[in-house]
């Protein structure tokens, strides 16, 4: 399942010709579940490593700034700024396994509720 690439209605094995016709012949095709455990679990590796970016620029901010006894010219941003690279870079992985439809339809939905007066002047207070 390591070779699956996704979309909305369809994956696509990434394998070399022959040996996609191999597995066709001998019907060891992925099936659905294996699919959607490949899937999930691209996602929640994405996550993780998102979240691992995050935290490790925090522990690394916290570290320097210890470090830095109150002169902030100390501070090296070098591996923060790297895990926060990593962070984002995961963060874009991960959307590319959404449906282009679905980010449209989000995206309408709060556009259409941004005008709604309902919601003016809510979080104002905060």
């Amino acid at each position: 399942t390591s070779s699956l690439s996704f979309s909305a209605d369809s994956y696509v094995l990434n394998l070399p010709k022959t040996e996609r016709s191999q597995m066709i012949r001998e019907e060891r095709l992925p099936d659905v579940k294996q699919v959607i455990a490949s899937d999930m679990g691209l996602r929640l590796l994405y996550r993780n490593e998102v979240l691992t970016g995050v935290e490790d620029a925090i522990s690394e901010m916290k570290y320097q700034l210890k470090d830095c006894k109150g002169d902030l010219n100390a501070v090296v941003v070098d591996d923060i700024i790297a895990s926060l690279k990593d962070a984002q870079s995961a963060c874009k992985m991960w959307f590319t396994l959404i449906d282009p439809s679905d980010v449209e339809a989000a995206m309408s939905q709060v556009e259409s509720e941004s005008r709604n007066p309902v919601w003016s002047g809510v979080g104002d207070s905060i």
